[in-house]
């Protein structure tokens, strides 16, 4: 009988211990999602600058 509810114990701590990494991978992974798009975002902004760049200020260097 004790046995048995060292067992249930060691089952409930371990639940709990679950719980709490799982949460902490949840975290970690939804900050490193938000690094990479915030990234990809900068990427993607720079990406449009240059492109409006060579549209407006490259011809007005030429002087066309």
């Amino acid at each position: 009988m004790f046995l048995f509810v060292l067992f249930i114990i060691l089952i409930e701590k371990s639940k709990i211990f679950s719980r709490v990494i799982c949460d902490s991978l949840i975290k970690i992974n939804f900050t490193l999602s938000t690094i990479i798009n915030v990234f990809l975002n900068i990427i993607l902004f720079l990406k449009r600058i240059t492109k409006f760049i060579k549209i407006v200020y490259i011809p007005n260097i030429l002087g066309i």
